[in-house]
């Protein structure tokens, strides 16, 4: 709070991320996570949609425990297709 107003918002998940059930298979998949992309999910968000600033998506799509040092190399982590979040990001 700022002079008693609230400067900020609670996050409110967009329904890809709040109900995943809903999405259709075509929409998710799985994905190899390489040495040189292990412990960086900025890595990985610009090879699946070619932006960085994705990584967001990744790391709240697979509710990761810690986000230190996560995923390490050779885990598999779940991803969502990129035609499943434009909707949301344009």
């Amino acid at each position: 709070m700022v002079d008693g107003e609230v400067t900020y918002g609670l996050w409110v998940p967009p329904w890809f991320i709040a109900n995943p059930d809903l999405l259709s298979p075509d929409q998710v998949g799985n994905y190899q996570v390489s040495a040189g992309e292990a412990g960086r999910p900025d890595l990985i968000s610009t090879t699946l949609y070619g932006t960085p600033y994705l990584d967001w998506v990744i790391i709240a799509f697979n509710q990761p425990r810690s986000s230190f040092n996560w995923p390490e190399p050779g885990t598999v982590i779940k991803i969502i297709t990129y035609s499943a979040i434009l909707p949301f990001i344009s």
